[in-house]
C-alpha cells in the first residue's frame, strides 16, 4: 500500500503526459502553430519542434505510468515542464495571450492559468522524484520493448491524424447536437429553425474561389437550405474574402479558437435542420442530392 502511494504522484504526471500527447498526436498541425504563436520558433523549426515534442511527451509519460526510471523520467519531464513555462512567460511578456497547446485544441486557457497548472505539474514531478520506489521487475527487453512502440506510435500517429475517423471523438462537432451548443453565436440568423449548410473555412486556402462557387450553388434554390460560412479571423479578413471569392452567402468571422473546438482540418460542413446537426462533411462541399 505504501509503494503504491509513493507511486501516485509519477503515476499521475505520467497519465497527464500521455494525454496531453494524444491530444496533440490527433491534431498536429495545430500544435504547430500554437507553437508558432510564441514566436520563439517559426516555419520547419516549429514543424520539426512540434513532431519531436509528441513523441517524446509520450515516451515520458509512459515510462513514469509503468514506472520505469521514473525517478529519471520524473527529472526529465520536470526539466521540460520549465522550458514550457519559460517559454509561455516569454510569450506573454511579448503580449501574446493565447494559451499554450499542452493539451491540444480541446482546452483553452491564459497564460497565466497555464502556468499555474505547470507549477501543479512541476510539483508532482518532484513529488515523483522524491517518493517513487522501484515497483517493478523488469526484464531487460520489456522497457525498451515498450518504449519503442510508444516512441513509434508517437511518430506515426501524428503522420496519419487526419486519415483517422475521430473528429467525433475529439471535437464538439458531432450528428445530433444541438446549435445552441455550438460556439455559432455571431450568426447573423437564428440557427434553430430551418435547414442550413454551415461552412466552416480557412480564407487563406488556395482553393477558397472554386469552395465559394460550389456553395453558391447550394445557397437556397433546389436544397432550400441557407448557406452561412464561418471563419476564424478579424473583419478586414472578410472583406478581402468576399472582395475575391464573391459569396452569395453570409461569411461570418468569428473567434478562432471556438470554432477549433469544430474540427481538426479545415473545410468542414455541416447541415442543420431545426436546431440539430444532421450531417457532416470533410474536405469538399456536399452535393445539392445531399442536402436536399
Amino acid at each position: 500500500m505504501v509503494s503504491l502511494l509513493r507511486s501516485l504522484p509519477a503515476v499521475a504526471l505520467g497519465l497527464v503526459f500521455v494525454a496531453a500527447g494524444l491530444l496533440k498526436a490527433v491534431d498536429p498541425a495545430e500544435f504547430t502553430r500554437q507553437i508558432e504563436t510564441y514566436g520563439i520558433v517559426t516555419g520547419p523549426a516549429a514543424v520539426w519542434l512540434a513532431y519531436l515534442l509528441i513523441p517524446l511527451e509520450l515516451a515520458l509519460g509512459t515510462a513514469l505510468v509503468v514506472g520505469y526510471r521514473a525517478r529519471l523520467a520524473a527529472a526529465l519531464t520536470g526539466a521540460l515542464l520549465v522550458l514550457f513555462m519559460g517559454a509561455t512567460a516569454y510569450a506573454w511578456s511579448q503580449g501574446k495571450t493565447e494559451g499554450c497547446g499542452c493539451f491540444g485544441s480541446i482546452a483553452s486557457r491564459t497564460p497565466g492559468q497555464v502556468l499555474l497548472e505547470d507549477t501543479a505539474f512541476l510539483a508532482l514531478a518532484f513529488l515523483a522524484m522524491l517518493l517513487h520506489r522501484q515497483g517493478l521487475s523488469w526484464s531487460r527487453w520489456r522497457p525498451a520493448v515498450v518504449l519503442c512502440v510508444v516512441l513509434a506510435a508517437g511518430i506515426a500517429l501524428p503522420a496519419g491524424a487526419y486519415a483517422l475517423p475521430i473528429d467525433s471523438l475529439v471535437t464538439d462537432l458531432k450528428v445530433g447536437r444541438q446549435s445552441a451548443d455550438l460556439p455559432l453565436r455571431e450568426a447573423p440568423m437564428d440557427l434553430s429553425k430551418g435547414t442550413f449548410l454551415v461552412a466552416l473555412l480557412d480564407v487563406n486556402a488556395a482553393d477558397s474561389r472554386e469552395t465559394v462557387k460550389r456553395l453558391n450553388l447550394l445557397n437556397g434554390g433546389q436544397t432550400g437550405a441557407t448557406v452561412v460560412a464561418f471563419f476564424g479571423g478579424e473583419v478586414d479578413e472578410k472583406t478581402i474574402f468576399c472582395f475575391n471569392t464573391n459569396p452569395s452567402f453570409e461569411v461570418v468571422a468569428a473567434p478562432r479558437a471556438d470554432l477549433k473546438r469544430l474540427y481538426r482540418k479545415l473545410p468542414k460542413f455541416f447541415q442543420l435542420k431545426e436546431g440539430r446537426v444532421s450531417r457532416i462533411w470533410d474536405g469538399v462541399p456536399p452535393t445539392p442530392e445531399e442536402v436536399s
